[in-house]
């Protein structure tokens, strides 16, 4: 993970904040189906929205937003 959001997206700009951000919400979006079959998909997707919270891809408020969405699903 770190070598999308540290090389990829900042150091070699090849990915844009606005498809980083795409990808977090599609992360998301596509999580419920996800844990079923990776039970770490929750920790996983925590991960995601800790890094785009901190490179500035998400706001805090977004990201404590997708934080309770993604404590609410079930495992």
């Amino acid at each position: 993970m770190g070598l999308v959001y540290q090389y990829f997206f900042k150091e070699k700009q090849i990915l844009t904040k606005e498809e980083m951000k795409d990808s977090v919400n599609i992360c998301v979006a596509n999580l419920p189906d996800l844990i079923i079959d990776y039970p770490k998909g929750k920790e996983y997707a925590c991960l995601i929205i800790d890094k785009s919270v901190q490179f500035d891809i998400i706001s805090k408020d977004e990201g404590e937003k997708y934080m309770m969405h993604i404590d609410a699903l079930d495992s």
